[in-house]
């Protein structure tokens, strides 16, 4: 399943955030930096007939501080860049932002790629 390997993936090459990727919400028992996947898939037909499964998928970075999400942006960034099978293509970084939650008092980082598998 694309979302376990996906979090075994992350889990494995970003600093911090062993057992705290989490899909669509964050828990409220969570402890920080946690990350919140969130995917979308599509199907696409090539020129030659060929169908394929484009994945759009956005991750959020829960952080304290500014600083810490540009870091974790960049860790996650290149980690799903290098991250390359038989099945899983990164085609492209699509964005990438940081706001921040007043309601929460936290930071988001958001990074968002395009996957083909």
């Amino acid at each position: 399943m694309f979302e376990q390997r996906l979090v075994n993936y992350l889990e494995a090459r970003v600093p911090g955030i062993r057992g705290r990727v989490f899909p669509l919400v964050l828990p409220q028992d969570y402890v920080l930096p946690s990350l919140v996947y969130q995917q979308t898939a599509n199907q696409i037909q090539t020129h030659d007939g060929h169908v394929q499964t484009q994945i759009t998928l956005r991750l959020d970075v829960w952080i304290k501080t500014y600083t810490e999400g540009i870091v974790k942006l960049r860790e996650i960034g290149a980690a799903m860049l290098e991250w390359q099978t038989a099945e899983i293509q990164v085609a492209r970084q699509v964005s990438e932002t940081i706001t921040y939650e007043s309601a929460v008092d936290l930071y988001r980082g958001t990074i968002s790629f395009n996957i083909r598998n």
